[in-house]
C-alpha cells in the first residue's frame, strides 16, 4: 500500500473517530432527535431503487451511444453492484468492477469507460451548480452567507458553462489530478456534438437530482424536522459536488458532513441535519447490501467473461 493509499485511509479513520466523538457527546441531544415516524420507513427503502434505477439508465444510454445494448438485468444489475462496491472500496471502485464487466463482456474499451464517466461529471456539476443557483435565489435571505453562497455557485456553473461551450486548447501531464481532468475533457470532447445524448442524460441527472431531494425530505419528514422541498432540493444539488471528492468508500463521512452543515445554512440546523444524513445513509445502505450482492450473483452466474 503507497502512501497516497494510506494517507486516504488515516483520514477516513480520522473522519470515522471525529463523527463517534461527535455523537458521543451529543448523545443526550440526538436520542431526543433521533425518533424515526414508522410510516415512512417503506419509502425510505424505496426510494434507494429508483436512484439506483436511474444510474442505470444513465450507464445504458452512455454505452449504448457506443452501439453496445444492455438487458435490463445488466443495466439494473450493475448499477447495484456499483453501489455495493462502492461501499468497500475508497475511490468509487465499484465503478472498476462495472467497468471490467464491459470489457471483458462487451468489448467496451476502459478509455472510452472513463473518458464517458468524465464527461458525465461535467455535465452533472454543471447542472448541481445550476440548480443549486435557483433554489437559492428562491429561499432568499433564509439562507446564511447568502451572497456568498450564490456567488460562488454561480461562478462554478458560469466556469463549468465556458468549459463546455469552448473546447480546451491543451493537455495536461497525465499525472494525478490532471490526469483526470483530461479524462473529462476527452469525455466531453466525444459526445458534445450529440446532442440528443447530451439531452437525455442532463434529464436523467436532473430527475436524479429531485429523486435526492425527495429522499432527503421524507428523511426530514421522518424525523419530523419540517423544511420546505427547495431547500432539499438546493442540499441535493449542492451535495453534486461531493462526487468530485473520493477519498472514503462511498463518500462516507464526506456526504454526512456536507449534509448537516447545509442543513445550517438553510435554517435547519447543524445537528438536525447531521441526524437527517444518518438516516439517509442508512436506508441506502441498507437496499445497496441487499441488492448488490443479490444482483451481483444474477449477473455473473451464467456469463462467461471469457467469450
Amino acid at each position: 500500500m503507497n502512501w497516497k493509499n494510506l494517507l486516504k485511509w488515516g483520514f477516513f479513520a480520522a473522519l470515522l473517530l471525529l463523527g463517534a466523538r461527535y455523537l458521543w457527546v451529543h448523545s443526550e441531544d440526538f436520542s431526543k432527535m433521533v425518533e424515526i415516524r414508522p410510516v415512512f420507513l417503506p419509502f425510505l427503502l424505496l426510494t434507494p431503487v429508483f436512484f439506483i434505477g436511474l444510474l442505470g439508465i444513465l450507464n445504458k444510454t452512455l454505452v449504448e451511444a457506443f452501439g453496445i445494448r444492455l438487458t435490463l438485468l445488466e443495466w439494473f444489475g450493475l448499477q447495484c453492484i456499483t453501489n455495493f462496491g462502492n461501499y468497500l472500496l475508497p475511490l468509487r471502485g465499484g465503478a472498476g468492477t462495472r467497468a471490467a464487466y464491459l470489457k471483458m463482456k462487451h468489448n467496451f474499451p476502459i478509455s472510452s469507460f472513463l473518458s464517458t464517466m468524465g464527461a458525465t461529471y461535467l455535465i452533472n456539476t454543471f447542472l448541481a451548480g445550476a440548480i443549486a443557483s435557483v433554489c437559492i435565489v428562491w429561499i432568499g435571505d433564509r439562507v446564511e452567507h447568502w451572497g456568498m453562497t450564490l456567488t460562488l455557485l454561480l461562478g462554478a456553473s458560469f466556469g463549468l458553462l465556458l468549459l463546455m461551450i469552448f473546447p480546451f486548447p491543451f493537455r495536461f501531464p497525465d499525472r494525478g489530478f490532471f490526469q483526470k481532468a483530461n479524462l473529462v475533457f476527452e469525455g466531453w470532447a466525444r459526445i458534445q456534438s450529440d446532442r440528443a445524448l447530451i439531452l437525455k442524460v442532463a434529464t436523467i441527472l436532473i430527475a436524479n437530482y429531485l429523486l435526492i431531494a425527495i429522499h432527503l425530505d421524507l428523511c426530514y419528514s421522518a424525523l419530523s424536522i419540517p423544511i420546505p422541498f427547495v431547500s432539499a432540493l438546493a442540499i441535493a444539488t449542492v451535495l453534486g459536488f461531493t462526487r468530485l471528492i473520493s477519498i472514503t468508500p462511498a463518500n462516507l463521512g464526506i456526504q454526512e458532513f456536507f449534509t448537516a452543515l447545509l442543513s445550517e445554512l438553510v435554517g435547519v440546523g447543524f445537528d438536525q441535519g447531521l441526524a437527517v444524513s444518518i438516516l439517509a445513509r442508512v436506508t441506502m445502505a441498507a437496499t445497496t447490501f441487499i441488492l448488490g450482492p443479490l444482483f451481483g450473483w444474477l449477473v455473473f452466474r451464467n456469463t462467461d467473461l471469457e467469450s
